[in-house]
């Protein structure tokens, strides 16, 4: 049978088969009483089929591998890890091991893979492979584990990941290995028509124990060609498997910066922050989708022999990825009682936690950190858009030595400027203009350093300009990424009030803005209405005006607003007491906002 036959088929097969099992199970699980109840620290609200959703993924691709995978004998491992870690997982949703417990068997099933040679390449990595491979298999089982928080996120996700996974395999040349993951992507895809919100069944412990493992050893086993260079044979599994790592790497970071055990369950993971911040549960599992899906594209590019580009673009998109964890850990997520509260405050005032109060309060270790990494990324980047990525070797040497006195200029730029005295969400064009300053005085510091102290051999002025813009708009775009994203975050239009502001100008702009920083307090802007002409049919921040307060009524009742807030301070009694009249009338709320200065 031709090699892509085989491949249509194998997807074909356990897709149909997820379809076809999934129902059953839940049919099953129904009957059998294993149903998932809402609980404090578990997300879901309603009482679905769990348990059993596993085991429609793990036949779905068990039954096909039988019949379509060729050489059995090199797949011999990952069957008999991916059985264990499978009746491992049904075990702890029937009787709830304990986490050592669990941990314990994921390492001996761990070990007893490399047993039958699923390692890193021992040549490179000499006495180390073995544990970084069962720490690899373990890390990625857990993290799967963890990641099954919210509708259709760990299944989505898995299905992202299997067909990178078979991308990257199949442009390799290693198509054997691109064969179980299309058996793997057909499968959760199929499980995933139950399990999207709103979810039908749970895939349990069993499910997502399953899928991580698996993904583990095809992570190891396709990037096997790699194996003579060490970075690139740990740095493409890496990104490729980017959202369950960070997520459990954040959700772990933060319980313990919080005096959490990283143990307990909880609505504190990448998905409940995104839904807290406004973004709906379908919409937050998306965008999940799409970061996964991005640093899987990322690691294709090791194909291409351009590990230079692969580097540089790694470090944006972790850059990227840390400060999107620095925005999440902004939303408060734990409810503590006050005692308990107090006293992990005191804790943190006599520096006892984890990284004392740096992180918690000022977040400043974690700003120079990501400067440090920008600065470094675009001045590479700087040179490979100049030499068409490819660096000749005297331009090579010059990077090396000249990047420490590149970073030590734009960082005292940095200080000496004030970039970290501000706050991010609330950078404005004057934080702007300080960034412009403090890049452009550190190229002219650094160029002029560099040039004195290591002369004109493998020099570029263009290269030098290329870094200026790209600096700008990186450590631009890092200051207002907090801004931006939420600026895009809608509360969920079921639960939000949906509010109409009276007046466009600074007033109302100053209370959108203030709507949008507090996306807890559950508001949704309408629209707005004023009686100057010059403002008709404009925006603020995208929001439109929708017309003059003489057609307050009509919009009250086609927009079924709930609120209308008074923005408008020099205006005229008569309006306002027309405002407040038709509210009370259609009993909407209606209160006004005084400005600063009367």
């Amino acid at each position: 049978m031709h090699p892509t036959t085989v491949k249509l088929l194998s997807f074909a097969a356990s897709l149909g088969l997820a379809l076809v099992l999934t129902p059953i199970v839940i049919i099953l699980a129904r009957r059998l009483g294993r149903v998932a109840k809402p609980r404090p620290d578990r997300w879901h609200q309603q009482h679905t089929p769990a348990l059993f959703g596993g085991i429609a993924i793990y036949l779905a691709f068990a039954l096909p591998a039988l019949f379509l995978l060729p050489d059995k004998q090199r797949f011999l491992g990952f069957a008999v890890g991916t059985f264990l870690i499978f009746a491992l997982g049904f075990v702890d949703d029937v009787v709830n091991l304990r986490h050592y417990t669990k941990l314990f068997g994921q390492i001996l099933t761990a070990c007893l893979v490399t047993a039958f040679g699923v390692t890193f390449d021992q040549s490179t990595l000499g006495p180390m492979a073995i544990p970084l491979t069962v720490f690899w298999l373990v890390a990625i089982t857990n993290s799967f584990n963890l990641l099954d928080n919210m509708d259709g996120l760990c299944a989505g996700v898995a299905g992202v990941v299997s067909l990178i996974l078979c991308l990257h395999a199949s442009l390799s040349g290693d198509s054997l290995v691109a064969i179980p993951c299309l058996m793997l992507a057909g499968a959760s895809v199929g499980f995933l028509f139950f399990n999207f919100k709103p979810a039908r069944i749970f895939m349990g412990d069993c499910g997502s124990m399953f899928l991580g493992l698996s993904l583990a050893i095809l992570a190891v086993m396709s990037s096997s060609w790699l194996a003579p260079n060490m970075v690139f044979s740990l740095l493409v599994p890496t990104l490729m498997l980017a959202i369950p790592l960070f997520d459990t790497s954040f959700v772990s970071i933060m319980r313990t910066l919080n005096g959490r055990s990283i143990a307990q369950g909880g609505t504190d993971h990448t998905s409940h922050r995104l839904v807290s911040l406004g973004l709906s549960e379908r919409r937050a599992v998306i965008l999940l989708y799409l970061i996964s899906a991005v640093f899987g594209l990322i690691a294709l590019i090791g194909l291409t022999g351009y590990n230079t580009v692969l580097l540089v673009l790694a470090a944006f998109a972790v850059i990227g990825l840390v400060i999107f964890g620095r925005l999440l850990a902004e939303v408060e997520v734990y409810q503590e009682p006050a005692a308990l509260q107090a006293a992990w405050q005191r804790k943190i005032s006599e520096d006892k936690t984890v990284l004392g109060g740096i992180v918690m309060y000022k977040r400043r270790m974690l700003e120079i950190l990501i400067d440090f990494g920008l600065i470094c990324a675009c001045y590479y980047a700087a040179f490979l858009l100049r030499f068409d990525g490819q660096l000749p070797d005297d331009v090579t040497r010059f990077i090396t030595r000249s990047l420490p006195y590149v970073v030590i200029c734009q960082l005292a730029m940095f200080f000496l400027f004030g970039l970290y005295r501000g706050q991010w969400r609330y950078t404005s064009t004057a934080d702007l203009l300080s960034i412009f300053k403090a890049v452009s005085a550190g190229c002219l510091l650094s160029f002029g350093v560099v040039t004195v102290g290591l002369g004109f051999d493998g020099f570029s002025r263009a290269a030098y300009v290329i870094d200026w813009l790209l600096l700008i708009v990186m450590v631009s775009g890092a200051r207002i990424s907090s801004k931006v994203f939420r600026h895009y975050l809608a509360p969920s239009t079921e639960s939000a009030k949906r509010v109409v502001i009276v007046g466009a100008g600074d007033a109302g702009e100053l209370v959108l803005r203030d709507i949008r920083n507090n996306r807890n307090a559950g508001y949704l802007p309408i629209g707005f209405l004023d009686d100057a002409p010059t403002k008709q049919k404009s925006t603020i921040h995208g929001l439109a005006v929708l017309g003059t307060t003489s057609i307050l009524r009509d919009v009250i009742q086609e927009q079924r607003v709930d609120e209308v807030i008074i923005a408008m301070p020099s205006v005229k009694d008569g309006v306002i007491d027309r405002v407040k009249n038709v509210c009370a009338e259609l009993a909407v709320p209606c209160r006004e906002v005084k400005g600063m200065i009367t």
